[in-house]
């Protein structure tokens, strides 16, 4: 059997939390010595979702880790389709929670994560986290 422990790096962006109010990882995902990137979001379970009181999932990257931009270029993600916001998934409803956010990132920039946007009143547990692969450095430390 492969061993793919350790040929990925998998990283806490933004460590399981009840949401509330907007969540944005202190810093994104560093591609300087990796060749791919995943992003991943999971959404808890909150059955007031609607409307008027929902969660969006937003790409973004950067080329410092402090100047985060929407990722709407299409050709950068893999697995979902941003729109000109850069929100990949938008969950308004018990019926679309308790779901795993999952996008390759193959843009340009050196960082890239994911933001969780609250509109309303919603309170929800969420994590963000990376997975690299294609390392430099080989076994992954």
């Amino acid at each position: 059997m492969r061993d793919q422990f350790h040929s990925i790096v998998v990283e806490a962006l933004l460590g399981a939390a009840v949401v509330t109010a907007d969540a944005t990882p202190s810093n994104g995902a560093d591609l300087q010595e990796a060749d791919a990137l995943d992003l991943l979001a999971t959404i808890g379970i909150d059955a007031s979702l609607d409307g008027s009181n929902f969660i969006t999932v937003i790409a973004e990257d950067s080329a410092d880790d402090s100047t985060y931009a929407a990722i709407t270029n299409t050709k950068y993600l893999l697995g979902v389709t941003p729109d000109s916001s850069g929100i990949i998934a938008t969950i308004n409803a018990p019926a679309e929670d308790d779901v795993l956010v999952h996008c390759g990132y193959v843009g340009p920039k050196r960082y890239a994560r994911l933001r969780i946007d609250v509109t309303g009143t919603v309170d929800i547990i969420c994590s963000i986290a990376s997975i690299k692969g294609y390392l430099s450095r080989s076994p992954a430390v």
